[in-house]
């Protein structure tokens, strides 16, 4: 977890381990993971990504991948190639495709400038492109605050590492924690480059402790919030009876807890699921447990806040929230508790209603 790697970079990081080689070869699978992982946990959501590519070509092969995947916007934003004599551009590998892409950029915008601008703004304050890929540009001093994920596959050390990072550290409505999807392996740079940092004039230690933690870290607590969660209906008798656990939360200091107690679970369980760790680790019941819990009580708020008039602003929150619900988070299919009986059989009736009561707690 990064926390503050500069005065104004306070928001906190989920560090997630995915180290593979990014080549010239490298297999369109990382792109076809990138393009899952973002659209499933990111997209409809407001928030950005940022994906960086160890040279021009490969930034360029990167967005061919995603357009035929298909499913998310990017757009390729790099400087334009250098053919003078002895540079070093003229060598590159896929120097025709670099070449042919300029062409295209600049018949687009005019100049360098409109393209960088006009890609920019777009990227900052429009809802396209969702994923900006680059080599050297906007690794250093940009500042965009709905980018969120940095999906590393380059190498980067020292002082870049530190400000790539921070790229996705700026605060943002709604926005808990700034991620970093690690492809290259450059995380294990991040000693000497938090060693180069402790070695500034200005250093200040309270900035940087507990500064990386692995999104594991975060994954493994939510067994705990889960049951802090249902630990505030402790006095509920039939866990089936949604009137109960309503009535329940009449007592305005256990509503607050709930509330405080749901926003936890949600926002855990949502860094959980966007981790494929924790996916292939945790056993499916217990996942569809906490996707069918997670539904039930964000009815169970919704139904409250009419209940008791009440208004808590939960705006910055609500797209991540119903992004998690839509992606993760499907309907049950249809359980048989009783046979059908007529209110007007009162033995059977009441006979039926004792079978209900009889059920076990199911929450």
């Amino acid at each position: 977890m990064i926390r503050g790697l500069g005065r104004h970079d306070n928001c906190n990081y989920q560090l997630s381990k995915h180290k593979r080689t990014c080549t010239h070869n490298a297999p369109a699978a990382r792109e076809f993971a990138i393009r899952e992982h973002f659209s499933r946990n990111w997209q409809g959501t407001g928030f950005k990504a940022q994906l960086t590519a160890p040279d021009k070509a490969t930034a360029i092969k990167f967005k061919r991948y995603l357009d035929e995947f298909g499913g998310v916007t990017s757009e390729v934003l790099i400087s334009g190639p250098d053919t003078r004599e002895g540079n070093d551009d003229v060598y590159t590998v896929g120097k025709e495709e670099v070449q042919a892409f300029w062409k295209v950029m600049m018949a687009k915008y005019g100049n360098e400038n409109a393209y960088n601008r006009q890609l920019i703004n777009a990227f900052k304050h429009g809802p396209e492109p969702e994923i900006i890929i680059v080599v050297d540009k906007l690794l250093t001093g940009f500042d965009a605050p709905r980018n969120t994920v940095l999906y590393v596959c380059r190498s980067l050390k020292e002082h870049t590492l530190l400000q790539a990072i921070a790229r996705v550290n700026r605060l943002w409505e709604g926005k808990d924690f700034g991620y970093v999807v690690d492809y290259y392996g450059v995380i294990q740079e991040l000693d000497e480059a938090m060693d180069l940092y402790a070695s500034l004039p200005d250093f200040d230690q309270d900035e940087v402790s507990g500064a990386l933690a692995d999104i594991a870290d975060v994954t493994g607590q939510v067994p705990q919030k889960h049951s802090e969660l249902l630990d505030v209906f402790k006095g509920v008798k039939n866990k089936l009876d949604e009137e109960e656990y309503e009535r329940v939360l009449a007592d305005e200091e256990l509503r607050q807890k709930f509330y405080e107690k749901l926003c936890g679970f949600h926002r855990t369980l949502g860094v959980a699921l966007s981790s494929s760790r924790f996916l292939r680790e945790t056993p499916e019941k217990k996942i569809k447990r906490y996707k069918d819990d997670l539904a039930f009580f964000m009815k169970l708020r919704a139904a409250v806040k009419k209940r008791y008039a009440e208004e808590i602003d939960y705006k910055e929150y609500e797209a991540k929230v119903q992004k998690l619900v839509d992606t993760h988070v499907t309907a049950n299919e249809l359980c048989k508790i009783t046979e059908l009986v007529s209110i007007f059989e009162r033995e059977k009736f009441k006979a039926e209603v004792e079978i209900v009561v009889r059920i076990p707690n199911t929450l």
